[in-house]
């Protein structure tokens, strides 16, 4: 019996971190055998998402009220290299999004800052404990660690991704369910949102990470959900299937990221300059 028709006749599991190393990507070989292969993919691939799982490192948050902090919203990281044509993009539209808001009489603003930081910085957990809101966009994959990274600091999430393409988060729909979310043509009005919100309101959101973090987004919790899906589904798991993405990256890959970037101008944002993937 040829190998091939071995496999075809065995249900296999896979767990993926990233999107380089999926089953049924890169060879006609292993294509033929992903009908019997179940993908839980952090990267952002394939058939159930699960979180990056990471070692735990940062320290919690100083949840000090959000009309004290520094900044309305913030990213730090790169906004270069393979990851970077979305993170560009956001880093102007949120320049413009300050200006204007800095533009605008104080009666018509609410008490939280109008100042947004976009860059990279060593002192990077500061900036974050000093922001209201996370700017979180997705990286080489769909998925984005830094989402991760805020919530063990137990700040607020916001996900950010490609207009047109699939959002990879996990629990969608369920109670384990903390990560806002939201494509970047969007994102501008998401932080005018929660720049509505009382200091009592956002403590809220900000703490709902707490209550699920260690049973549904370290290891052992990330374990635990795919052992009971395995055994029962989404009865006894919080984890869902939502069916494979029509690409692998999707946008991030430099063959669609003119697709991309049509469809974010046929939102009617603003987007000026030249932006190129960077491998």
């Amino acid at each position: 019996m040829h190998l091939q028709t071995q496999r075809m006749r065995v249900m296999s599991i896979s767990f993926e971190n990233s999107v380089h190393h999926v089953p049924g990507t890169y060879s006609d070989e292993v294509k033929r055998i992903t009908k019997n292969i179940l993908v839980f993919s952090a990267g952002g691939f394939g058939h159930v998402p699960i979180p990056l799982p990471k070692p735990l490192r940062q320290q919690g948050a100083s949840h000090m009220p959000a009309s004290k902090r520094k900044y309305m919203a913030s990213f730090v990281g790169t906004l270069t290299g393979a990851h970077g044509t979305l993170r560009q993009i956001m880093y102007n539209v949120f320049t413009r999004w300050a200006q204007q808001r800095s533009n605008t009489p104080s009666a018509l603003l609410t008490n939280k800052s109008s100042d947004v930081y976009i860059g990279k910085l060593s002192s990077w957990t500061a900036v974050m404990c000093d922001s209201v809101v996370q700017l979180l966009p997705r990286g080489f994959g769909r998925s984005s660690f830094h989402v991760y990274e805020t919530l063990e600091m137990k700040l607020l999430p916001l996900y950010i991704y490609w207009d047109g393409d699939t959002p990879w988060l996990p629990y969608i729909g369920t109670q384990a369910d903390v990560i806002f979310s939201t494509p970047l043509s969007n994102a501008t009005k998401m932080v005018e949102y929660f720049a509505t919100l009382s200091d009592k309101d956002l403590l809220q959101l900000e703490m709902r990470t707490v209550k699920f973090y260690q049973s549904h987004y370290t290891y052992s919790g990330i374990v635990q959900q795919i052992m009971r899906y395995c055994r029962g589904g989404v009865s006894i798991s919080d984890l869902r299937c939502q069916g494979v993405p029509p690409s692998i990256r999707g946008f991030n890959d430099k063959h669609q990221l003119e697709a991309g970037l049509a469809l974010l101008r046929g939102t009617g944002l603003n987007i000026t300059g030249e932006y190129q993937i960077g491998r």
